[in-house]
């Protein structure tokens, strides 16, 4: 079938699809009215959806709508038409060629490393303890050792 026929079909199906929910009834139940229903409800209450637009809109609508199908339909063959040639070339994702490792070099190595030394804090020293200090008691404690 050709995509023009392909289109008269979406089109003759959303067409009915439209006709038919404009007909059917819907009903507004629950006790505070936040849940809706397409069959009768306990305290229920029939709501009103019929579509005030004029009919030439609603033409134009479904043209827009099967305009915006055909060209989502032409861009996404397309995008199948440009992985396909992309494997046919042997690149696989973001252009990596499949099969290569991909090995650091020496500079990538040292660039780590230092980036490393960088976030590791910096260890402080404390100073000695005299001999009236007491390691247990802590380096800023006057405590006399035992």
């Amino acid at each position: 079938m050709s995509m023009r026929r392909h289109a008269s079909i979406l089109v003759l199906l959303s067409v009915a699809g439209v006709a038919q929910a404009q007909a059917q009834t819907i009903w507004r139940c629950g006790p505070d009215g936040r849940s809706y229903s397409d069959s009768p409800c306990a305290d229920g209450r029939v709501v009103a959806v019929a579509d005030g637009r004029a009919a030439g809109e609603v033409a134009e609508a479904r043209a827009v709508l099967a305009r915006d199908q055909r060209l989502a339909r032409q861009l996404v063959v397309e995008r199948q038409a440009r992985e396909r040639e992309a494997l046919a070339q042997g690149n696989g994702l973001a252009g990596i060629r499949a099969g290569e490792a991909v090995r650091p070099t020496a500079a990538a190595k040292q660039a780590k490393l230092a980036k490393e030394r960088q976030r590791r804090p910096s260890s402080k020293l404390r100073p000695a303890a005299g001999a009236e200090t007491s390691r247990a008691a802590g380096p800023g404690s006057r405590r006399k050792p035992d």
